[in-house]
């Protein structure tokens, strides 16, 4: 009972003599339970939380040439960091003629296509050691012409040529040995030999056997094995 309570009774016994009450605030914060049905007041709402973010979008520019257009390949970027003397080997796909494949730069003049086509090139640079680059390779995209896109005969007409081309070339194959009693496979117009840099094959070929220097396609063994060229002559088999 409050006649028990000694806090109560030294407090009147202080105001009968006269003492002035002090009134204290207690902070209370302190004691408060922050549980689990406590929501903080600043924390966002999970709507809030996910809302969608724009992504800018991202421009990309593609050089594509007409066909019949004429083009230039450049290597006289390439250097020697002990800066020796170097010699240039492009790799040239079968479809495309280039005078001297030795050079610096290479002019060509790019095939009609019918449908957007891709031809590979590839270049290796040696020093005066022997020691050569890694290899470089280039994709050059030639469409047809706007105005040959729209009729579909004509594309059925561009690929014709190509046709006889590639089946004159498996006759030379009949000619040139039988498979059983090369030592080697026959070399083939349609396949590239040295793709794989460090991975060199050799075939034989009118007689001969012929290892492959770099990347080559539709360079016939007999024609290019001379200093700076695609392929070397093993001898006779």
């Amino acid at each position: 009972t409050i006649d028990q309570d000694n806090g109560v009774l030294v407090n009147a016994a202080r105001e009968g003599l006269g003492y002035e009450m002090a009134s204290e605030v207690i902070d209370m914060e302190p004691f408060y339970f922050e549980g689990i049905n406590v929501d903080p007041a600043d924390e966002p709402d999970e709507e809030d939380a996910t809302t969608d973010v724009n992504h800018a979008p991202k421009a990309a520019v593609e050089l594509r040439v007409v066909g019949g257009s004429t083009v230039q390949l450049s290597g006289e970027g390439s250097s020697d960091e002990d800066k020796d003397d170097i010699t240039f080997s492009w790799g040239v796909p079968s479809e495309i003629t280039v005078a001297d494949k030795t050079v610096p730069v290479i002019e060509f003049v790019v095939p009609d296509v019918s449908v957007k086509t891709n031809f590979q090139f590839t270049l290796f640079v040696r020093d005066v050691w022997g020691e050569p680059s890694t290899q470089q390779r280039f994709v050059l995209v030639a469409v047809p012409a706007a105005s040959q896109i729209q009729p579909e005969p004509e594309e059925e007409d561009s690929v014709v040529p190509v046709e006889p081309e590639e089946d004159t070339t498996p006759a030379e194959d009949e000619t040139s040995g039988d498979d059983a009693t090369t030592p080697y496979p026959l070399w083939d117009a349609a396949t590239v030999y040295g793709g794989n840099w460090g991975s060199f094959e050799t075939v034989s070929w009118k007689g001969h056997n012929y290892q492959v220097k770099w990347w080559s396609q539709g360079d016939q063994p007999d024609l290019n094995c001379a200093a700076g060229q695609a392929w070397t002559d093993l001898g006779a088999y």
